[in-house]
């Protein structure tokens, strides 16, 4: 979360108290808006999803999906800007973002949506249920399990706290200063 006039940076739970008393969340620097670190609908996307979507997709060896309907663009074409032979899993509730490919026709060298049902698919499966439960699935499978309930047991952090993480101000409380 952040101030909107001066970018002062404000920990999830400031905002969750405010919300709950039925408050604006305010800046104890300037007393301007402090606005979580997410888009609501209708607003545009920070140009550094762009600036860095194209570039990072260019690298990317693995794509995770979770959790989503892959009905709203930007989001629902980002698994199809991965290289072609570049493995794809899908964990959701149900299944989403298929390709229009016929069966019989051949894969194209180029990505496109999901492929799960074509027979000469070689990169993208499927985990339908909980995300929850996907995500357990494949720490099991990957040998992670301990890590994933460590996780869970420190849920309490955030990536903000975590050391190699890029917030520029540090995350902070209306009764701390900086």
């Amino acid at each position: 979360s952040r101030c909107l006039r001066c970018g002062k940076g404000f920990s999830v739970d400031f905002v969750r108290d405010a919300v709950f008393a039925d408050q604006i969340a305010k800046c104890d620097k300037c007393n301007s808006v402090v606005k979580p670190d997410i888009v609501f609908f209708g607003e545009s996307l920070p140009l550094n999803f762009y600036k860095f979507a194209y570039r990072d997709f260019k690298k990317c060896d693995l794509v995770i999906v979770m959790g989503t309907s892959l009905a709203v663009e930007p989001f629902a074409s980002l698994p199809k800007r991965v290289a072609a032979h570049v493995p794809r899993l899908l964990i959701n509730m149900e299944e989403v973002g298929t390709s229009e490919l016929d069966v019989g026709e051949p894969l194209p060298d180029y990505s496109t949506g999901f492929l799960f049902n074509h027979p000469d698919n070689y990169r993208d499966v499927k985990l339908l249920g909980k995300c929850d439960e996907g995500v357990r699935k494949l720490c099991e499978l990957l040998g992670w399990t301990d890590e994933l309930d460590a996780l869970i047991k420190n849920g309490s952090s955030t990536i903000d706290d975590h050391p190699s993480s890029s917030t520029s101000t540090p995350l902070s409380s209306s009764s701390s200063s900086s």
